[in-house]
């Protein structure tokens, strides 16, 4: 399926801005017509053993094909507006059944692969470029030792630098993302310099969000993380071939607009937390979840199909209400309604309410998110 993001996004966003006088109204649409986006988990087998890691789980298994099958048919069916499959793991190269699963998806959605890189070769590219997946997002962490310390293996950063070349060579679009942790943080320049030598779809840096007490050890600060899209809006400035995008909360800063206003995510226009709302993430056991660093399982695609637990669940209805409710954002942020809303996750483990403020948002005069 064709796919552009800018006009994806761009329908998205219409449609939601036409609720900002009444986001109540939100809650009166189908809640199957609100996805757009379904991030399924392949597998939970990896060759990595990455330290900040939220995806994989203990085990090794392979989500059922049939399954697949009768999620596909559900979808088709029962939610109109979703365009776009993420397969996701582990490492969805290791999926016994990959080729098979792009065949099936790439009919009727979009398709787009998380890996890390490392087991790509040309022969793999070409099979699942036939088969329909042309679009891959993988991983730069740090230079190479700090790279690799963080995958937990020895010789993953030339491996995944030589995967991205193979894919570049395929004519795949590529997207690259930097995690930023306490440990990675000064080197966010470095990293962009190495990718300049690509032909990327884009470069994208986001925050590592804390899954729990432990994690938020490593978590950088906002002043910490502003610094840093600093380093990247100046590099951009003499490297106008790598498109970098801030894919994260509103920055409201005018010595970086520069960056964001360059590339297709603005102060109006931003990525915001979809968790539950037009995504959700299916786990390698079929488990439903908002998100993958989000475990609370909303349902079970082994007793009930997508449409059922989207539908019904009582924690996807709260997650929706207390998203639209208009008193639920100060004035300031009235505007960001779909925009915004803040991560759930790290408000639960940073700020001890799951509805509560998100600590890491970066809008000075956000009262409440």
């Amino acid at each position: 399926m064709d796919y552009d993001e800018a006009n994806f996004r761009g329908a998205e966003n219409d449609f939601f801005e036409s609720f900002d006088t009444n986001p109540l109204g939100l809650l009166d649409v189908d809640p199957a017509a609100l996805i757009n986006t379904i991030f399924l988990e392949l597998t939970d087998k990896c060759n990595l053993n990455c330290s900040h890691c939220g995806a994989v789980r203990e085990g090794n298994t392979d989500f059922s094909y049939d399954l697949l099958v009768k999620l596909r048919d559900d979808i088709k069916k029962n939610f109109p507006n979703v365009r776009v499959f993420s397969l996701t793991g582990g490492e969805p190269l290791m999926y016994g059944r990959l080729l098979d699963a792009v065949r099936l998806l790439s009919k009727d959605f979009y398709l787009r692969m998380f890996t890390n890189g490392c087991l790509v070769d040309r022969k793999v590219i070409d099979s699942l470029k036939k088969a329909g997946l042309t679009h891959t997002l993988t991983s730069v962490d740090g230079p190479e030792k700090i790279h690799d310390k963080i995958r937990g293996v020895k010789g993953s950063y030339k491996k995944t630098l030589n995967g991205i070349k193979i894919m570049e060579d395929a004519s795949f679009r590529i997207g690259v993302r930097m995690t930023l942790t306490k440990g990675n943080i000064d080197h966010v320049r470095e990293v962009a310099e190495v990718l300049s030598q690509f032909e990327l779809n884009e470069f994208s840096v986001r925050r590592m969000t804390p899954v729990d007490k432990e994690a938020e050890k490593i978590t950088v600060s906002n002043e910490e993380y502003i610094s840093a899209i600093r380093a990247l809006n100046d590099f951009s400035k003499d490297h106008k071939n790598l498109k970098i995008v801030n894919r994260d909360n509103i920055i409201d800063d005018d010595s970086i607009k520069g960056v964001l206003d360059k590339h297709m995510v603005t102060k109006d226009k931003l990525a915001y937390c979809v968790a539950g709302i037009t995504s959700v993430h299916i786990t390698n056991e079929g488990k439903v979840i908002p998100c993958y660093i989000w475990d609370d399982v909303v349902g079970d695609l082994n007793e009930q199909p997508l449409s059922e637990i989207v539908r019904n669940n009582k924690l996807l209805k709260t997650i929706k209400r207390k998203r639209f409710e208009k008193n639920a954002f100060s004035a300031n942020c009235e505007k960001f309604i779909m925009r915004c809303g803040g991560c759930r996750v790290r408000a639960q483990v940073q700020g001890g309410d799951l509805f509560g403020k998100d600590p890491g948002c970066l809008l000075k005069d956000c009262k409440k998110c």
